[in-house]
């Protein structure tokens, strides 16, 4: 008999309908069976490899080098002509504003003088006074200043389109001053950089081959000044912000902006700055047109940030291998780290991160201070190449990339390169929450409350919110990040003092009434926690397409704990509780897990991670950074400060009940 005989015997076989449902029945229960002992390994997998990407990001074989995709740019290929000429004349303007901090001159005073030397040129020029209300000062002690613009329009421009050259009175980078006998780390002066701006706008005030306007902005103090500027040019109103109007400026689209920081001497390098408040990143062919134009006119040395030009000596690593692999590996990385600083916390880098939120492509190039050899000619030089670069746009930057990580200056990693690891971190965690879900209801023996778990979910969340505007509200969080006691120890061992009062709640106390013998009882902890591993799954890879840092460092404050402190499914037999205890009571954990819980809960709340960053950076520096979060919300919108108490806060929460009821 051939094999096509057989196969038409066989499948002759008359098979009923009510036979063949019974059959993919359990053909789909054998399969889910499977699937379900294997998710702890799916899990497992899936969360090794995800951050095993992580660690392999600064591998630069993931990246690819730069390009500029908008042909209009054609960066380098204009002659420059900023000379010596212009290097005395920046010299001069920095000796006047040298004297002005010598004496102490007031922002009203600096002002003054900025709008006279513009007003010198020939620019219309005009101040801009400006006050921010926010709960960390008091109307006795506003946030306020004095910013000052002037425009120039080419006789070819029409002037409904706008490039701006920026500098900020403040640096980004800090010093130690003595004030009142203390020594304070504070801002450096952006003396240089003013001044920069200054020589620019006399050298180009008679030139007429641009094709848009150009606007000159020395805000004050450091962000706050170009937000109540960008603020007042783009005709918005912030209800904490009280500016004057900026008129006589014509106020055209703004395509591009540069920022100047040059508080130093003399610099060796350049460092790149391009974080946006929220993550928000500018359109790489600026980048790459700063970078580009650096080495092929001035050829002044491009970095990431203020790192160092050398490479670091790690002989002592030779056992791994190729140490030339191994110092790019710890080049990238330790750019990566600095991108993770401030996208991670939502900051902005630097003044360029205001004009990112209206959608204006920027970024600061900072001069790193150094004993040379490169000075105002250099960076003069620089900023001509790039802004004849830049007016050679025929529309908006769009076909390169808005989201990427620069590993250095000439190379990166493109999305699709990076978004899997946010990704497989999600999955895994949305998956595990799955596999609870049948955990929850015990085979039928037990119920899954939704409407109390969901219930829960959204209590935790409005707590959240509602702390946070009590704090806002009250000037709680002022007070407290005012009084020279401030220690977020002091918040943990509170906590900690919680956690053991809270623990002998059970579900059994939740619930409104007893359940009778032929009821079947809530499993309220593992429902509450199939929510949170689902809400969790889906934070973190939508978070991780909009800021990506962020959404790595929720992953590695929340995954730990919810791996570690979700309750324990019961077996199929679960053992009896004794007499005294309710019924519903959920089965007694060990001291081991309860100390493990405890811990884990503890060093994973907000007061907790910050109590390790007080242990390493010390209190002062712990409150300094948290004011900044606080007036990034209030000024920039920042929503990292609210995302603690909403999402860390709340998630947390939701973790500590079902492991401890």
């Amino acid at each position: 008999m051939g094999l096509l005989t057989r196969f038409l015997s066989r499948s002759s076989k008359p098979v009923s309908e009510a036979q063949y449902q019974v059959n993919s029945y359990k053909k789909r229960q054998a399969l889910v069976k499977r699937i379900t002992k294997a998710i702890p390994l799916i899990v497992t997998a899936l969360l090794v490899v995800g951050y095993s990407w992580l660690l392999l990001l600064p591998v630069e074989e993931l990246g690819r080098s730069t390009f500029i995709d908008e042909n209009a740019i054609q960066p380098g290929q204009a002659t420059i002509r900023y000379d010596w000429d212009s290097v005395h004349i920046a010299d001069r303007y920095l000796d006047q504003l040298e004297a002005l901090v010598v004496r102490n001159a007031s922002s009203s005073e600096v002002s003054s003088y900025l709008v006279e030397q513009f007003s010198l040129l020939g620019l219309p020029s005009a101040s801009q006074d400006y006050t921010f209300k926010t709960s960390l000062h008091s109307d006795s002690t506003p946030l306020s200043g004095t910013n000052v613009w002037a425009s120039f329009t080419p006789p070819r421009t029409s002037g409904v389109e706008a490039i701006v050259l920026a500098a900020s009175w403040e640096s980004l980078d800090f010093e130690t001053r003595v004030e009142g006998g203390r020594a304070k780390e504070v801002r450096r002066r952006n003396l240089r950089g003013v001044a920069m701006v200054l020589s620019m706008a006399e050298y180009l005030r008679g030139a007429n081959h641009y094709a848009r306007t150009i606007v000159f902005v020395i805000s004050d103090h450091h962000l706050d000044g170009m937000q109540a500027f960008l603020s007042a040019y783009h005709g918005e109103e912030q209800s904490n912000l009280v500016a004057g109007d900026l008129e006589g400026l014509q106020t055209g689209v703004i395509w591009t902006a540069l920022c100047v920081d040059y508080p130093g001497h003399s610099f060796s390098h350049l460092g790149l700055y391009f974080e946006g408040t929220n993550g928000r990143l500018p359109n790489q062919d600026v980048l790459n047109t700063v970078a580009h134009v650096a080495r092929h006119n001035p050829y002044i040395p491009i970095r990431l940030y203020q790192q160092p030009s050398e490479t670091p000596d790690i002989e002592a690593l030779s056992w791994l291998g190729s140490l030339e692999f191994v110092k790019k590996y710890l080049r990238a990385a330790k750019g990566l780290g600095e991108h993770w600083k401030w996208a991670g916390l939502g900051r902005s880098s630097g003044v360029h991160g205001v004009f990112l939120q209206y959608r204006i492509d920027a970024l600061t190039v900072f001069a790193v201070p150094s004993s040379g050899p490169h000075g105002f000619h250099s960076l003069g030089r620089l900023l001509e190449g790039s802004l004849r670069a830049f007016n050679n746009l025929l529309e908006r930057l769009h076909a390169s990339l808005f989201f990427y990580l620069y590993l250095r200056p000439g190379w990166f990693t493109k999305v699709g390169s990076y978004l899997p690891a946010g990704v497989l971190i999600g999955a895994a965690i949305t998956i595990r929450g799955l596999g609870r879900w049948k955990e929850a209801s015990l085979g039928g023996k037990k119920k899954r409350p939704m409407l109390k778990a969901g219930t829960l979910v959204l209590a935790t969340h409005a707590v959240g919110g509602v702390a946070f505007l009590v704090g806002t509200k009250s000037g709680w969080f002022a007070s407290v990040l005012a009084s020279p006691m401030f220690n977020p120890t002091t918040y943990l061992v509170g906590l900690i003092v919680l956690l053991l009062g809270v623990s002998p709640i059970n579900a059994s106390t939740l619930s409104t009434h007893a359940p009778s013998p032929d009821e079947e009882e809530d499993n309220l902890p593992l429902t509450l926690s199939v929510l949170t591993h689902l809400e969790l799954g889906a934070i973190i890879p939508t978070l991780s397409m909009l800021n990506f840092p962020q959404a790595t460092l929720l992953s590695v404050l929340l995954v730990p704990p919810i791996l570690i402190c979700s309750p324990t499914s019961p077996s199929s037999n679960p053992p009896s509780p004794p007499p005294t205890s309710p019924k519903g009571a959920s089965p007694t954990q060990s001291p081991t897990r309860k100390l493990v819980t405890w811990l884990v809960l503890s060093m994973s709340s907000p007061v907790g991670v910050a109590s390790v960053l007080t242990w390493i950076y010390g209190a002062g520096v712990l409150k300094e950074g948290i004011k900044v979060l606080v007036l990034d919300w209030e000024l920039l919108g920042n929503w990292t400060w609210i995302g603690i108490w909403v999402v860390w806060w709340s998630i947390w929460g939701q973790i500590g009940l079902s492991a401890l009821i």
